[in-house]
């Protein structure tokens, strides 16, 4: 009767305590410990599935943000930038040509500006970091729109009135819509560059944890291997092992696999696209340039506008290569690095043809600017029809020519990075789609063989 008297947490303690006895007492015996050894065992594996979808998870995010969410869209906007700076120079090349409509730099100027108008609403349909790319990309849409309208008053006036809405429209080209295009690629990049090096850094951290846990399984599986031939004198359980070498190979296969992702996704992001990304700044620089080139004729008779014009043209060709183009020869041979976007190019070769595609990019600048000298030299010397054919010229050692050369080499090495680049996202996503059906169904058919192992001789103890 006393114990009917006994308040009610009384009673939940005093049979807790029964019940933690009875379990302490159940354990120090054969079956006990086998029964623990079974939990152990399975704990672990479930751990390890746990802890493995912890890493695919990670790893799988820095895929997908690497080569399905922010990779595209520096791309985009480097697209843009390119395409803009294309279609400037081709309105310079309208102006010198003094074509009409149908002419082929106008044909192209009117392609280049519907093209950067499509990437444009593209961009506006995908906005992932909110002002950092709504804010650039209001601004180019508006201040396109101004751009337009001052060439139409450049091509309805001439003389004088022309040159001053003509250098008002590049003005705002080179310092309001190229700058906001740029603002626009570097909001991108520096959230990829924060994300990919976050990721490269906590990576080990979280494998760790697997790696403990398969571990534990392991030990656990193998003392257990042990306790049963010591208490049933047989020399091996076929469940036990089988579960055991599950575990182990699955472990091995884990740790293979995602430091391969890691590689793979190291590739992508270090060897390509950052190829990738300085050959693109490369292109927009090249046609940035062309366009200050074809300024330089354009603003006849007015030294100071065209002194501008050469400044601005050393700018964007130092940030392309920053070395003089008669060194480009003893600097390829000594293999000596240098400054600039194909510098940089240079100076990360990786893949199979890279080296010599990246090679004829840098001759074929070198080239373009060779010319280039040349145009100047005719145009200081008074010789400006001269310099004009030279500039406008298609042939063979001429600017346009040499021009394309260096569009369609540049155009090789992009293609040699980006294909190596797809390629290893795809290789990393292939992977990634088969690992947690590999790890989940490993885990599976170690706990069904370690159960399977278990139970018979845990049946011998029933009576």
């Amino acid at each position: 009767m006393q114990s009917a008297n006994m308040p009610v947490p009384a009673l939940n303690q005093q049979a807790r305590a029964t019940t933690l006895q009875r379990w302490q007492s159940y354990l120090r015996t054969t079956p006990g410990r086998m029964t623990l050894a079974l939990g152990l065992s399975i704990a672990g594996a479930l751990l390890v599935a746990l802890s493995g979808f912890g890493v695919y998870r990670s790893v799988r995010e820095a895929v997908q943000t690497l080569g399905k969410d922010t990779v595209p869209s520096i791309v985009a906007a480097e697209k843009i930038r390119f395409v803009l700076a294309s279609a400037h120079a081709n309105t310079m090349n309208i102006l010198l040509l003094k074509e009409g409509e149908t002419g082929k730099a106008s044909m192209a100027f009117r392609a280049d500006m519907d093209q950067a108008h499509r990437e444009l609403l593209t961009a506006a349909k995908n906005i992932t970091y909110g002002n950092e790319e709504q804010v650039p990309i209001t601004t180019i849409m508006t201040a396109l729109a101004r751009y337009e309208h001052l060439l139409g008053r450049v091509h309805a006036k001439s003389g004088d009135a022309a040159l001053t809405d003509l250098a008002s429209a590049n003005t705002l080209m080179q310092f309001t819509i190229l700058p906001a295009t740029m603002a626009l690629d570097q909001a991108n990049f520096d959230h990829l560059t924060a994300s990919f090096e976050r990721h490269i850094a906590s990576h080990t951290l979280t494998l760790l944890p697997f790696i403990v846990f398969a571990l534990f399984t392991l030990v656990a599986m193998i003392g257990a291997q042990w306790y049963l031939k010591q208490k049933t004198r047989r020399s091996l359980n076929t469940g036990l092992f089988s579960a055991t070498v599950i575990i182990g190979v699955t472990l091995v296969y884990a740790v293979l696999t995602l430091n391969g992702l890691e590689k793979n996704l190291t590739s992508a992001k270090r060897d390509a696209f950052d190829s990738i990304h300085a050959l693109t700044k490369t292109r927009a620089l090249a046609y940035e340039a062309n366009a200050d080139e074809s300024l330089l004729l354009i603003q006849r008779g007015h030294p100071a506008a065209q002194a501008q014009a050469t400044n601005s043209f050393q700018q964007r060709t130092a940030q392309i290569m920053a070395i003089k183009h008669g060194e480009v020869a003893n600097v390829l041979a000594s293999k000596v690095k240098f400054g600039g976007q194909l510098g940089v190019e240079l100076a990360n070769i990786t893949f199979p043809g890279e080296e010599a595609a990246a090679v004829n990019t840098l001759k074929t600048w070198a080239y373009y600017m060779e010319i280039d000298q040349k145009i100047r030299q005719l145009e200081e010397s008074g010789q400006h029809d001269e310099a004009l054919a030279l500039t406008l010229g298609e042939k063979n050692g001429q600017s346009n020519w040499a021009f394309a050369e260096f569009d369609k080499a540049l155009g090789k090495t992009i293609e040699i990075n980006q294909q190596a680049f797809d390629q290893h996202i795809a290789m990393a996503f292939t992977e990634l789609n088969w690992f947690p059906y590999i790890l989940l169904g490993a885990v599976f058919a170690s706990i069904v063989a370690v159960f399977a192992g278990m139970k018979p001789r845990l049946d011998e103890y029933r009576f």
